[in-house]
């Protein structure tokens, strides 16, 4: 794949669209394709450049304006300028997964690229996004969105790791308030802690609100102390 640096004007335009809080991890330039109008509809007219960028927090994209020029005595021809046309931002919070492929391009494109690049381009990457609410994706013919989809996998599954320590926490802080009222002993809550090691959050919770629910019935006198604590014992001697 080809490799592009993104100049300095264009990268001074993405920064300055930060907010405080973001820092950029990487930057990629990708293409969007320009076809025909009305019976020329499925014809290939060029292409359109974009940049992505992932940041801390956000994945952003900007499509940029154009400007005509004089390309010679008589011509004029078209460039794209470091003045943004449209801009999204999604973030990470909000990206469910990602996914990337590589592939191979027809004639048609490889002729277009080569008039847009003065490159040969046989392949492209693309990486697919779902979201919460929808899904995106961006393609490109250069290294640097190859680049970008490894940091971007990176975070998400630091962004999940976190999460999960974090509720992970507030279930085992809810596990100790079951070991306070007395519904468990601490053999007992050893051993749901041990058992959510490994656990989805959800199942844990499900498990002490499942505790919780024979409590009450106990109190209410619908189950015998026996009857509560074999089955306190079965829950929490299952794999959790």
């Amino acid at each position: 794949m080809l490799s592009r640096i993104i100049t300095a004007d264009f990268k001074s335009t993405v920064l300055a669209n930060l907010n405080e809080r973001e820092e950029l991890v990487s930057l990629a330039d990708g293409y969007l394709p320009i076809m025909g109008e009305r019976q020329a509809s499925d014809q290939l007219r060029g292409f359109a450049w974009m940049t992505v960028a992932l940041t801390n927090i956000n994945f952003r994209s900007f499509t940029w304006q154009e400007e005509i020029y004089k390309a010679g005595l008589f011509s004029k021809a078209k460039r794209t300028i470091s003045e943004i046309e449209s801009s999204t931002v999604v973030p990470l919070s909000n990206i469910v997964s990602v996914s990337s492929v590589t592939n191979r391009v027809g004639q048609v494109y490889q002729d277009a690229f080569q008039k847009a690049l003065g490159q040969k381009v046989k392949e492209v990457f693309t990486i697919k996004l779902k979201m919460t609410n929808g899904t995106s994706s961006v393609s490109s013919p250069f290294a640097q969105l190859k680049t970008l989809s490894s940091n971007l996998e990176s975070a998400l599954s630091g962004s999940s790791l976190a999460r999960n320590t974090h509720n992970l926490s507030e279930a085992l802080t809810r596990l100790s308030g079951l070991k306070a009222e007395g519904i468990i002993t601490e053999e007992e809550f050893e051993r749901a802690k041990s058992g959510f090691i490994g656990s989805s959050v959800e199942i844990a919770e499900n498990s002490i609100g499942i505790l919780r629910q024979l409590h009450s019935l106990l109190q209410s006198g619908v189950l015998s102390e026996s009857e509560f604590n074999m089955k306190k014992w079965d829950i929490l001697s299952k794999k959790i």
